[in-house]
């Protein structure tokens, strides 16, 4: 089994005992304070955009859930 199908079996597991896409996020906390490394706000614009790119280079849906069944 590769990493890639540990972690899409990881994913499903976690879906199916409740894992919901806004558990993806960040808190709200971290679209009002700065980081303190580099003093950067990051938006609710730039999470969404950074999840979406994170599920499609992982292969998996809107979502977040895995598109292949293993």
């Amino acid at each position: 089994m590769c990493p890639a199908d540990v972690t899409d079996a990881a994913r499903r597991f976690n879906i199916r005992e409740g894992l919901r896409p806004a558990d993806d996020r960040i808190p709200e906390r971290f679209h009002r304070e700065p980081l303190p490394e580099t003093g950067k706000v990051i938006t609710s614009e730039e999470m969404e955009q950074f999840l979406g790119d994170y599920y499609r280079a992982r292969g998996w849906n809107e979502k977040g859930e895995p598109t292949t069944e293993q």
